[in-house]
């Protein structure tokens, strides 16, 4: 059906354009030619072809892409604040559009969203996945899923590590009186059932999401204190301590998985 009337993008609407593209649902941006040339050489060639419209007026030129994969494209050739791609179908037609014409940087950076993105949610593959999965490459979905694995075995390596809980530069540590005598006060070494609760549940998490925000869930950490109310030793320092011990490890786990 075709577009009887166009809007005006609200970031693309300088005064001082050259140039028109109008989007395929309708939405014109207004831009500069000088820039467009230095971002695609695809619109560099397209700009010396002879014009038929009026000297007065801007050139339109018509594209196939929709309006917001137009904007997700042009922020990157401009000196704006860079789009935050919460939808795989949104990054992935960028990525496309960019490669189609030519944008090897923005296409880098792209790619480079696309990691990312994979990173933090390619964490599992639910039933029902979303239709984005079908034109992704089986290679592709191979090794997201060989680097989820390695993330996960890393992140559970690194949270089931100790050593660095009764030394290290966080000042929590475990000391021995010269008769022998352990004392565990001022450490992050705990002997309660409420720090089983917390450990293999923060586990079974991993396994599904490698991510260090995983461990400072409110909701896990809520679960794991529900029993440390009644004790007199652990309830008036528990919430504290776990707290700041789950942020430490969280920063270890994000640490590690990023060399992954």
């Amino acid at each position: 059906m075709a577009v009887e009337r166009s809007s005006v993008s609200s970031l693309f609407n300088r005064s001082d354009a050259d140039i028109v593209f109008r989007s395929s649902d309708g939405v014109d941006f207004r831009l500069h030619k000088l820039v467009l040339a230095m971002a695609s050489p695809v619109f560099a060639d397209m700009f010396t072809l002879p014009s038929h419209d009026s000297e007065k007026a801007l050139s339109v030129v018509d594209l196939s892409e929709e309006a917001s994969t137009l904007e997700d494209l042009l922020v990157l050739c401009y000196p704006m604040e860079r789009p935050d791609f919460l939808r795989l179908s949104r990054l992935r037609d960028a990525l496309l559009a960019a490669i189609k014409y030519e944008m090897t940087f923005a296409s880098n950076t792209l790619k480079r969203n696309l990691r990312l993105f994979l990173t933090s949610e390619v964490s599992t593959v639910p039933p029902d996945s979303p239709p984005e999965y079908d034109s992704i490459p089986a290679a592709a979905l191979a090794k997201a899923h060989t680097y989820r694995q390695e993330c996960v075995r890393v992140a559970l390596e690194t949270f089931g590590s100790h050593q660095w809980m009764v030394s290290g530069p966080h000042g929590r540590v475990v000391t021995v009186s010269r008769k022998g005598n352990v004392d565990t006060t001022k450490s992050w070494v705990w002997l309660a059932a409420w720090w089983e609760v917390y450990s293999k549940a923060a586990m079974a998490k991993l396994s599904l999401r490698s991510l260090g925000s995983v461990v400072v869930h409110d909701q896990l950490l809520r679960h794991a204190l529900a029993g440390t109310e009644t004790c007199q030793t652990c309830g008036p320092k528990a919430p504290l301590d776990l707290k700041a011990y789950a942020e430490a490890v969280a920063k270890r786990i994000d640490e590690a998985t990023s060399k992954a």
